[in-house]
């Protein structure tokens, strides 16, 4: 072999990268089992001295290799990171609400009408559908409002790069530029609050369309992370319509009684009006003469209050005003007060138009962000009142306004609070603020995200910027909130969309299974090759367990983490490995046959066989590559594996592999590829595969056609959460009840919803996935899984029998959904592109491709059939795509390799007038590697179905059945296929 040194020296370059990177892992993981153990005593652990002992030695170095040194935290940082589904942790993927900022550049105009229906109407396609928001929007509006212009919209003082003369491409341009750096700036702003909380390895990616992916391994308090990322932490200093002597109780006098007064009339004019009322109304309306119209009106409204003496409609309501026992207004900031069951009520009273114009314009509503009491869940309501523009006293713009915060204790109480000290700017204009409010004895309502956390009365000027909140926070929720408000307000609002929580009991489950099939994958392997090639079975199988090798250690220098789709990729690559050296064994043996020496053979078996790996190995490479586009999740990380695995293969199995055998040869040493049991298996096999191909195309018609007429009949797979939206949770119950009675609760207990559940794995585990109020806006999944374990309590469910959870909402799982399906149209029609270049041949390109759809055809055929009857869910979700894709670039490397060696005899036969003769000959030359990689790929396959966990069941059935239709379709589909395109035209394989 040529350039043997450079092989080696890149060998072992690749070798010390791998073993340097993967000591971070060794060091960090036997401090913290030396710090284990200082933490328990007697059996039992102590995590305050776990915590301890890491921060007061994880500074001093831990590895030191003379040319760098590092401590515990910087070795943590770098060692090999384990995905959510083995370590637990929370996966959170938010979208920057699109309609909020298209109202934010609207500046005055945030209310047109048009405006808020064109973006009404938008964000319910945009669920539906996808595609570009601000596209979508600007078609909307000018459906509804034809005559309505960009410009007069947009174009105010703060949009600074368009002005009146702009084109309506410029504003949509410009809509599009802000919307992408409101994207940018809000995951600065997420990454600033997640490090300033403590958040261990965080990895956060901007995603396209405005989302933004935060992986958390390892936290266990969603609830905690939830608030962190979705607050705004838009902190405003509001003026107050307060109740007051000096200012005469305005809260009461111009707010309260109009507002109630306005929908008393408006009452009065619509539900109490009767037959004949209605009929004075029609003819009060018909009046041309406008002053005796007004009079009518006037008189008719008079004598309408004579009949319905309700004034305080709000308060009949459940909004009721501060009020002492004599009946008189009480000194307060509170407007008035509501239990928590009617405040959604309340609002839409509120928001309506007769109440809007009956109040001073400068007015805004907030409640307070908690209760009076747990006990009783009463909110009080206060009237903002707004600067010359609507806004905020302090804090509307988009400026930060606190230069530092933190948690401490107030001086008056000893309640928790958090202490705030502002920016120069903020200093100088909360000393205005407040000395005008105190000459005044006026309110100021300090509110943060629209709630009111206090509404103190300033007495004096407060000269130094400080400020502070209180609520009956905990410490850590008290240092959570400083650490946000100094980590800055979103540039704009940003939701959860989708979520996933593992909890780490399953993480550790995950762990175990996962190493358990690795295991048992890499024996399996290792022994068959033992059996079937001698020595170079045992050289082939040290050739992959440096492929193995090779791969951790990239990946944990690439950052990437390893998942349980990780190992599954890693444990599926073991057997695809195999392929190249079983490809390459196969032809020594033949060229061993042929009576050439060793030596000779190895050289020619190496030259023979390597047109065949590279191209089976390129058209996996394309469909792994084309899976990365799938998204972030399991798919992805099996993706990467994929990758990573098929370019280390290449090399170990080409060049490593060859440096083992000429070590031996050179020496004048032999390398046996066989014993006396396989040393002519299937040598000279003579079966007439092409001659029975109508009988094959028959036996799968009958598959594909019943399979598909139960999955019409069934109406279709069904389909997983990322693929319909909804909340999913792994839930352990009371053992012993029936899958149906859990349902049927649900039904009960989540109404207007639809729900699956599907019993998984051990006794009392059950799969949950509902579509309850997933399409209600800004939904808390708290307040979800609240709900789903009070319809679930008869079956004792509660917040620890929660092992995992996830959220995909409406948005998402459309994306998803296109996604996965142009990504399987794209890969095969990559792979046709590809196999027409290299074999200048359509007819190949034909074969391969018919192959792969009965591949993919075969997969849902058998789902279907077999659905209901496997103890697992058969779902057609990422991971089933993820599972298609590898199935066909399986298929299209077992069928390259033999089109390699048709074409070869092709070649070599060119006088051969009976085509169907030499495509036989090639399927029968290949045959022993075509069942050898078959049962090794099967076998590895079958470990990953039988000890890979309940995650991987269904994925790894799919593989199952691929490995076994791709084997049948290249012999059987791919090459007869083949043959009868060249019947009806000759110059096929010419």
């Amino acid at each position: 072999m040529k350039n043997k040194g450079l092989v080696i020296f890149i060998t072992i370059v690749l070798a010390l990268t791998c073993i340097y990177q993967l000591s971070f892992t060794w060091k960090a993981r036997s401090f913290e089992a030396k710090a284990r153990a200082f933490a328990t005593k007697g059996g039992i652990y102590d995590g305050e001295k776990y915590r301890t002992y890491l921060d007061s030695l994880g500074r001093k170095p831990l590895l030191n290799i003379g040319i760098t040194k590092k401590d515990y935290f910087q070795c943590k940082d770098a060692e090999l990171k384990l995905g959510l589904d083995l370590q637990g942790g929370m996966n959170v993927i938010l979208e920057v609400s699109k309609g909020e900022v298209i109202k934010t550049l609207a500046g005055q105009s945030n209310k047109n009408p048009n405006l808020l229906a064109a973006i009404d109407k938008t964000q319910i396609e945009y669920q539906k559908s996808g595609g570009d928001f601000i596209d979508l929007f600007v078609s909307n509006l000018k459906n509804i409002a034809p005559n309505t212009t960009l410009t007069s919209l947009f174009v105010n003082r703060d949009n600074k790069q368009i002005n009146s003369n702009s084109s309506e491409a410029d504003v949509i341009a410009y809509l599009k530029r802000e919307l992408k750096s409101k994207a940018d700036n809000t995951r600065q702003v997420i990454e600033a609050r997640l490090n300033s909380g403590n958040i261990s390895q965080p990895n956060i990616q901007e995603l396209d369309g405005g989302r933004i992916s935060v992986e958390l391994p390892g936290v266990d308090n969603p609830k905690r992370i939830r608030a962190l990322l979705e607050q705004s932490a838009r902190l405003e200093f509001w003026e107050v319509y307060g109740n007051s002597p000096k200012n005469q109780f305005a809260g009461y006098k111009k707010i309260y009684e109009p507002m109630n007064a306005a929908f008393a009339q408006k009452l009065r004019l619509t539900k109490g009006a009767t037959s004949e009322d209605s009929v004075q109304i029609k003819a009060i309306a018909a009046m041309t003469d406008s002053t005796a119209r007004d009079s009518a009106q006037k008189a008719f409204v008079k004598a309408q209050n004579q009949k319905d003496s309700s004034k305080y409609p709000f308060a009949e309501a459940g909004l009721v005003p501060l009020l002492d026992q004599k009946g008189n207004v009480v000194e307060s900031s509170i407007l008035a007060r509501a239990p928590k069951e009617v405040m959604t009520k309340i609002n839409k009273m509120l928001e309506d138009e007769v109440v809007i114009n009956a109040l001073p314009k400068d007015v805004k509503f907030a409640w307070s962000a908690k209760p009076e009491s747990e006990e009783v869940q009463v909110y009080q309501l206060y009237a903002l009142r707004g600067n010359r523009d609507g806004k905020a006293a302090l804090g509307s713009g988009e400026e930060n306004i606190i230069a530092d915060a933190f948690a401490t204790s107030s001086q008056t109480n000893g309640q928790v609070e958090v202490s705030m000290s502002m920016t120069q700017q903020a200093t100088k204009d909360w000393k205005a603020i407040t000395r005008n409010a105190a000459q005044t004895n006026d309110y100021i309502a300090i509110v943060l995200d629209n709630k009111v956390f206090s509404a103190p009365r300033v007495n004096e000027e407060i000269p130094n910027g400080n400020s502070s909140i209180s609520g009956g926070f905990s410490v850590e929720e008290a240092t959570d909130l400083a650490n946000v408000l100094k980590a800055g307000k979103l540039p704009a609002p940003a939701n959860i969309v989708a979520e996933d929580v593992v909890g780490p009991t399953l993480g550790a489950e995950s762990i175990k299974k996962g190493i358990n099939s690795f295991i048992i994958g890499f024996i399996a392997v290792l022994i068959m090759m033992l059996i079937y090639y001698n020595r170079g079975g045992l050289i082939a199988t040290i050739a992959v367990f440096a492929n193995v090798f090779f791969i951790i250690g990239i990946l944990a220098s690439y950052g990437a983490a390893l998942t349980l789709p990780g190992i599954a990729g890693i444990v599926l690559t073991i057997g695809m490995a195999v392929d190249a050296n079983v490809l390459i064994y196969e032809r020594i043996k033949e060229e061993l046959r042929a009576g050439r020496s060793m030596k000779l053979a190895v050289t020619q078996g190496f030259s023979a066989a390597f047109s065949s790996i590279i191209d089976g190995n390129l058209t996996t490479l394309i469909a792994a590559i084309i899976m990365t586009f799938v998204g972030a999740g399991p798919v992805y990380g099996f993706a990467i594996i994929l990758i990573i695995g098929i370019l280390t293969s290449l090399f170990t199995s080409i060049f490593i592999t060859r440096i083992l055998i000429e070590r031996r040869t050179d020496k004048g040493k032999d390398v046996s590829f066989s014993n006396k049991y396989t040393s002519n298996l299937m040598i000279g096999a003579a079966f007439d595969f092409i001659g029975k191909r109508k009988r094959f195309y028959a036996i799968s018609s009958i598959i594909i056609v019943v399979g598909f007429a139960v999955l019409f009949k069934n109406g279709g797979l069904s389909t997983g959460i990322d693929f319909k939206g909804g909340y999913g949770y792994v839930m352990q119950l009371e053992t012993g009840k029936q899958a149906e009675d859990i349902k049927a609760a649900l039904d009960k207990g989540l109404v207007g919803s639809s729900n699956e559940v599907k019993t998984i794995g051990s006794e009392g585990r059950y799969k949950i996935v509902t579509t309850y109020k997933i399409n209600e806006p800004n939904m808390s999944a708290d307040s979800i899984e609240d709900d789903v374990i009070n319809a679930l309590a008869p079956f004792k469910a509660t917040k620890e029998g929660i092992l995992s959870s996830s959220e995909v909402g409406p948005t998402i799982a459309s994306n998803i959904r296109t996604k996965s399906m142009w990504v399987v149209i794209v890969s095969i029609i990559a792979i046709f592109i590809y196999i027409i270049i290299r074999f200048k041949n359509i007819g190949f390109a034909v074969g391969a491709i018919i192959a792969l759809v009965h591949d993919v055809l075969m997969v849902f055929a058998i789902f279907a059939l077999l659905d209901g009857i496997v103890p697992f869910a058969l779902e057609l979700d990422q991971n089933f795509i993820g599972a298609v894709l590898t199935i066909i670039g399986y298929s299209i490397n077992d069928t390259v390799v033999i089109f390699d060696r048709i074409r070869e005899n092709l070649n070599e036969y060119k006088s051969e007038h009976d085509k169907g003769k030499i495509i036989n000959m090639a399927i029968n030359q290949t045959l022993s590697r075509t069942i050898m990689t078959s049962v090794t790929v099967f076998v590895v396959v079958l470990v990953l179905f039988l000890f890979g966990g309940l995650a991987l069941k269904g994925f790894s059935l799919a593989l199952l059945i691929g490995v076994i239709s791709g084997s049948y379709s290249t012999i059987f589909i791919a090459c007869p296929i083949v043959l009868d395109l060249f019947k009806k035209d000759k110059s096929m394989l010419s």
